[in-house]
């Protein structure tokens, strides 16, 4: 495990900004992770919009400079682990 510490930290620190950052700031909401509109959304919508708010950020990532893109970039790791969340219930759902 001491092999995948830097990882550790910057999925730690997505973690941090999405609960009590800039994530809480913006979409504060009493519900677990799990139940807000990012996640619950996707079974109107599919998975589109998580990825176009992905693609969004990293062109947002891309023209800013470092100190912000790294935010930016931590945003990213959020709605990606909003996207499989989704599709990790979606597939045990299917197997139902």
């Amino acid at each position: 495990m001491e092999n995948y510490k830097e990882l550790k930290k910057v999925l730690e620190l997505a973690y941090e900004r999405c609960s009590s950052g800039k994530g809480e700031e913006r979409h504060g909401d009493p519900k677990p992770f799990e139940q807000q509109d990012m996640i619950t959304e996707q079974k109107i919508f599919g998975i589109g919009p998580v990825l176009a708010q992905i693609r969004k950020k990293a062109k947002e990532a891309y023209r800013l400079p470092d100190e912000e893109a790294s935010l930016e970039l931590l945003d990213i790791i959020v709605y990606a682990a909003g996207g499989y969340i989704y599709l990790e219930r979606k597939r045990i759902e299917e197997r139902s």
